[in-house]
């Protein structure tokens, strides 16, 4: 139900936002704290998201835990509230002043209400990708405001800034890639997403044309600072990956009705290098921070996936979806 793929992005963008403003390496209880924070709102974001688009859900993707009855509404509904009080309960121990702890509370209410407002207007392609990467933008200020920024100064801070236009980008691309992946069933409950109106070549471009936007801007923050070098490597590596997955994908998705699944079986060397890039970005303010934090969320994450695809398996929702790993690739 958390989908980890999502709070991994989230909580990697909100710690480099911490890190932008101590440029050292922080308190660890402040990385930690920080989250746990963010990923328990980005697992209520996503439940909110789920409990808003369950109709379309059990076309577009019947295996979700609401379509596939593995939870049901009432179920959903306490979870997302005890995980929003957690966070808020959270929220208040990492940030100590009042007018801070505000600030990031506001924030949160606002990436509810955009998360929401996307689940709505899901049907108007650019509108929507700009309301769903509202979040993304949130989830690296309020880790600006836990490394003990004052959010009115923010233009002061150029790194910050660059790590805003980073979540963005990442946000954006990142709901296109989620478009792409329901090219084949967005069609059929009236989700006119962007893969939908450009069709999936030419929204596949714009994914790439950003990543590299996003990747220069990466570059330009390590090569500015002696002491952040380390992280160019594991830059290369991930344009490496996303690189050779390039044509590949480009390929495929001139295919029609390939399936949700298969589509995601598509993106998995992309998305790996994405999740690279991210590392790439926390790495140029600390590697220790970046890699154990990068290669932790990712075992994580895998340790979910395999969890949530034994429920599936033993329930038997597989045979009836006619495929034995829905969860085997990044979502």
């Amino acid at each position: 139900m958390t989908r980890p793929g999502f709070s991994n992005a989230a909580i990697l963008m909100s710690v480099a936002g911490l890190l932008s403003f101590y440029k050292t390496n922080p308190p660890y209880t402040h990385v930690a704290g920080l989250a746990i924070v963010i990923g328990m709102l980005g697992s209520s974001i996503v439940i909110l998201n789920d409990l808003l688009d369950q109709d379309d859900d059990e076309v577009t993707a019947p295996y979700l835990p609401l379509p596939a009855g593995l939870l049901n509404r009432d179920e959903a509904k306490l979870g997302f509230a005890i995980l929003i009080t957690l966070c808020l309960i959270c929220l208040n121990y990492v940030i100590q002043d009042p007018f801070k702890f505000l600030s990031a509370s506001i924030l949160v209410v606002i990436a509810l209400l955009t998360s929401a407002a996307y689940c709505i207007f899901k049907n108007t392609g650019f509108l929507a990708s700009l309301l769903m990467s509202v979040p993304y933008i949130v989830f690296a200020l309020i880790g600006y405001i836990v490394g003990d920024g004052n959010i009115r100064y923010i233009t002061t801070n150029l790194e910050t800034i660059v790590v805003v236009i980073s979540s963005f980008l990442i946000s954006f691309s990142g709901n296109i890639l989620a478009g792409l992946r329901d090219i084949d069933k967005d069609p059929l409950v009236g989700n006119q997403t962007l893969p939908v109106r450009l069709g999936s070549q030419r929204a596949f471009k714009l994914v790439v044309f950003l990543a590299a936007i996003d990747s220069a801007l990466v570059a330009w923050l390590a090569i500015r600072d002696p002491k952040a070098y380390y992280s160019l490597p594991i830059l290369v590596i991930a344009l490496v990956l996303m690189g050779i997955s390039f044509l590949p994908i480009l390929r495929t998705y001139g295919e029609a009705d390939r399936g949700r699944v298969q589509r995601m079986s598509d993106m998995k060397m992309w998305l790996l290098g994405k999740d690279i890039k991210l590392i790439a970005l926390v790495s140029v303010f600390s590697l220790p921070i970046g890699l154990a934090l990068g290669i932790g969320l990712r075992l994580l994450r895998l340790f979910f996936q395999k969890g949530y695809k034994k429920q599936i398996i033993d329930g038997g929702l597989s045979d009836i979806l006619a495929t034995t790993n829905p969860l085997n690739n990044d979502s």
